[in-house]
């Protein structure tokens, strides 16, 4: 029985000595690697260095015309519209920038280069839509005074209440003695009449000069821009 034990003991050890030979210990199987698999670099999101304005689709002519347009000052009499040589970059948005001289103070014009919206800006920073622009908001009794134009026609006005004015327009020959404006609901910049003889006539007052247009061939001697007569 001893001898058993012996060749017992002896073949355990041989069994071991193999399985070491052999990899058979857990304890030298190769670890998992901790580090992650590659992934295609095509999966990952590419950076982008564009800038997120977006490209303008109103041209430098198209966004000046568009101030000249809807900014309310007499820009063949007196005020000059001049192109910034930088343009405004903004809360996400690309403005052209134009400097108005010629007034009490001067004042930036910014057209969106996406949308053509026109914004006005002052030295103190307040910035306003051309609709809401202080400036531009008269009341009626602005109307009132005596204008000419520069070949002599003589427009004068007398407020008669907040919605009307009574007027004289001379023009030449031509006269209209006595007639009635009425201001525009809602726009108190413009106004219109109508003759009894169908003679129509627009008034456009932009807080100093007032623009006559008329509707018809009939009232042309006394269309042009009339200033304040001092």
């Amino acid at each position: 029985m001893k001898h058993n034990k012996i060749w017992l003991s002896l073949a355990a050890l041989l069994l071991v000595a193999a399985l070491s030979a052999c990899g058979g210990n857990p304890s030298s199987q190769p670890e998992e690697s901790s580090e992650p698999s590659s992934i295609e670099s095509s999966s990952l999101p590419e950076s982008s260095e564009e800038s997120s304005v977006p490209e303008e689709t109103i041209s430098a002519e198209e966004a000046e015309d568009l101030a000249r347009e809807r900014v309310p000052v007499d820009f063949d009499n007196g005020y000059t519209l001049s192109p910034e040589a930088e343009d405004l970059e903004e809360d996400g948005k690309r403005y052209y920038q134009f400097t108005v001289t010629g007034g009490e103070e001067d004042f930036t014009v910014l057209v969106d280069q996406q949308d053509g919206s026109v914004l006005t800006r002052y030295p103190d920073g307040n910035t306003y839509t051309v609709e809401e622009d202080p400036t531009f908001q008269l009341t009626p009794s602005q109307w009132g005074g005596i204008y000419a134009t520069d070949n002599g026609n003589i427009l004068s006005i007398e407020l008669m209440d907040n919605n009307s004015f009574e007027f004289t327009l001379t023009a030449g020959n031509d006269t209209l003695e006595a007639e009635t404006g009425r201001i525009v609901s809602g726009n108190s910049s413009q106004a219109e009449y109508t003759g009894a003889d169908g003679l129509r006539l627009r008034f456009s007052h932009d807080g100093e000069s007032i623009q006559v247009i008329a509707e018809d061939s009939a009232g042309g001697a006394f269309e042009g821009t009339y200033h304040p007569d001092r």
